[in-house]
């Protein structure tokens, strides 16, 4: 359902489309109380090093590899989350973002660069989140 609630971005920028998922999932699997925090934390603790560039590595747009997509993408949005909670004194995170590129009509039926999403989730959205209607 999260890759959903996010644009369609180009190939190359795949891992965020996948790192959003591989992040958020687990986190809104404890919010409705079907997993474990622990379990979700130890996790992420084993698996987010399979997103750690290797010799050679050329970044996340160019290294393609299922660990770098996967788990580099949760891994930019783990650090994304706390800078924003740095920044906002632990009043918002990733979460609020993602809800703001929606908000801006950011869905899987819409094309947009990662930098318009990347823009679009630094701003508060225009109208609350819970009044958008499928159509935005």
């Amino acid at each position: 359902m999260v890759h959903l609630a996010f644009p369609s971005v180009a190939e190359r920028h795949h891992w965020i489309e996948e790192g959003i998922a591989t992040y958020v999932e687990p986190i809104a699997r404890v919010q409705a109380g079907i997993l474990d925090p622990f379990k979700m934390w130890s996790d992420l603790i084993r698996d987010l090093p399979q997103g750690l560039p290797k010799p050679g590595d050329q970044g996340l747009d160019v290294t393609h590899t299922w660990g770098r997509t996967y788990w580099g993408g949760a891994l930019f949005c783990l650090l994304a989350d706390v800078e924003i909670r740095q920044r906002t004194h632990n009043q918002k995170g990733l979460e609020h973002a993602l809800r703001g590129i929606l908000a801006a009509g950011g869905n899987i039926t819409e094309d947009w660069p990662l930098e318009r999403a990347l823009r679009v989730g630094t701003k508060p959205p225009e109208r609350p989140f819970w009044r958008i209607s499928m159509r935005g």
